[in-house]
């Protein structure tokens, strides 16, 4: 469904709606979006949405925070970022400070001034809140210094060379100071420096959420479209639907009806490019004894029949290796290469070894990785292990049950991140994805030796580091590594692919034509 009964009551009674109109009910349903004009962009995401709050906003939800929040650093490959709200960076002291210019005449929404002050605002507060998806980076920032309106400086804990990614993220978006002082309407109220603000008139919470242009923007040349609209649809087929009766422009879908929509004239645009994964979050055996064997976790790895669940569930649309990084890049660990991936027989072998006779386990999942969950719990079955799937309504709700400690075993996706990020978020004591907060002295011992370290050197480091990961400690497996596609109509650029997406393209990238 597009939108359900709240938001027909609302259009029906609110005049701002001039842009929307009401079709009879179909296979897509509810009110839909009126055929563009030359100024806006009808857009749709399969991620649910929790909240504007970019300190408690998950990595998924991205799409919904980049029309009112422009970040610190931006992102425009792997390794590559350029400026935004800074215009100039430095790192010292081994990589553990960091030292950022920021851009002189910004204002927030509300009016208030961005300067050093209001970063550090946005920082501190970061650093305070308990149970943030970001927590890793935020525990690691030792302390925030105003150098002059226009600096500020970072202490690390220990060195990170990889915040750049981190700041042109959730963590780099800055939010009034004004606005910090209310977290409940910050929820609901975003107030940032971007080039659109939430209609709220217009939007309804879990539904659509329409962004108008703001005129006081510091960059108007990157405000191509006036009015941005965002409908929350976890259903692919609603997505597809929509895209195929010309009432979306854009919309995130599935890899394997990507060759479909491209016969039917739509354009396949790689916003991004994620890790889907299995983790063994409990390795410890806390809850489910037989996860604490090394030999149940490799078995679990082979039962996986990689190159199928890509074919299936991706359309092929990526690779199926357990090297999370290719040859040639930081991270890569040829051993992997070498490693075997699958084989069924030998994942049994080792389950009669361990003396283990099949089991259960807990697994939440996203509604949008449903699919792909099933298809590895359907894997896992053939050697003698239930997987119990449930799936969480949304990424709030999915991320609150992980940190909950209600999911002894992880199938998840990860965005492509650098080598630092990764294991931070991974396998760092502290990081969202280690849930049980497991620790594993020679895995932290690499990550701290390679963060240091030029970056050649840092890269074979990190290659060891995701070998034994998971091929000797195996409690972090990637399945495959699928491109995020979306179904883009004639007439309009999406722009380059920035991996920092959750699907939808910036829309300071879009060109309707």
């Amino acid at each position: 469904m597009i939108a359900f009964s709240q938001a027909r009551r609302r259009l029906a009674h609110s005049a701002l709606w001039a842009g929307i109109v009401l079709v009879a009910q179909g296979a897509v349903g509810g009110p839909l979006l009126a055929a563009p004009t030359a100024l806006q962009v009808r857009m749709a995401s399969g991620v649910g949405m929790s909240t504007f709050d970019p300190v408690r906003a998950t990595p998924q939800t991205v799409d919904y925070l980049r029309p009112v929040y422009d970040t610190l650093v931006t992102r425009l490959g792997i390794d590559r970022f350029e400026p935004c709200l800074a215009t100039a960076w430095e790192f010292s002291d081994g990589n553990r400070k960091l030292a950022l210019t920021l851009r002189d005449g910004v204002r927030f929404s509300d009016g208030a001034r961005f300067d050093a002050e209001a970063v550090k605002a946005n920082l501190e507060r970061g650093r305070r809140i308990e149970g943030s998806p970001w927590a890793a980076v935020y525990r690691n920032i030792e302390r925030v210094t105003v150098a002059g309106p226009g600096r500020i400086e970072l202490q690390l804990v220990e060195p990170n060379p990889a915040l750049l990614e981190s700041l042109a993220n959730m963590p780099g978006m800055m939010v009034s100071p004004k606005a910090l002082q209310d977290e409940t309407a910050l929820a609901r109220q975003p107030v940032g420096t971007g080039g659109w603000l939430l209609d709220a008139q217009r939007s309804v919470h879990g539904t659509q959420y329409v962004f108008a242009r703001n005129k006081d923007y510091w960059n108007p040349a990157a405000q191509r479209v006036d009015t941005v609209f965002i409908q929350q649809m976890t259903e692919s087929a609603a997505r597809v639907n929509a895209l195929r009766s010309g009432q979306l422009d854009v919309a995130t879908v599935p890899q394997d009806q990507a060759a479909a929509l491209e016969k039917l004239g739509f354009r396949i645009a790689a916003a991004n490019r994620v890790h889907y994964l299995m983790a063994v979050w409990d390795a410890g055996g806390s809850v489910v004894k037989p996860l604490a064997d090394v030999r149940v976790r490799r078995a679990m790895s082979l039962a996986i029949d990689r190159q199928a669940v890509l074919k299936v569930i991706f359309g092929g649309r990526g690779t199926a290796s357990l090297n999370f990084f290719p040859e040639g890049t930081a991270g890569h660990d040829s051993a992997l290469d070498r490693t075997p991936s699958y084989d069924p027989a030998k994942a049994r072998q080792l389950l009669r070894e361990a003396g283990v006779d099949g089991f259960a386990v807990d697994a939440v999942v996203q509604t949008n990785n449903a699919r792909f969950a099933a298809a590895v719990a359907g894997e896992l079955a053939k050697v003698g292990i239930k997987v119990n799937l449930k799936t969480m309504p949304d990424t709030g709700s999915f991320q609150a049950a992980v940190q909950h400690r209600q999911s002894p075993l992880g199938i998840f996706a990860h965005q492509t991140a650098m080598p630092e990020t990764l294991y931070a978020s991974l396998l760092s004591p502290s990081g969202r994805y280690n849930p049980f907060g497991l620790k594993y002295a020679e895995l932290e011992s690499l990550a701290k030796d390679a963060a240091r370290q030029p970056t050649s050197e840092a890269g074979r480091l990190y290659g060891a580091l995701f070998g034994r990961m998971i091929a000797t400690e195996a409690v972090v497996f990637p399945v495959v590594h699928a491109d995020i596609v979306a179904a883009v109509r004639r007439g309009i650029d999406t722009g380059p692919q920035t991996f920092a997406s959750a699907g939808l393209p910036d829309p300071r990238n879009i060109v309707v034509k």
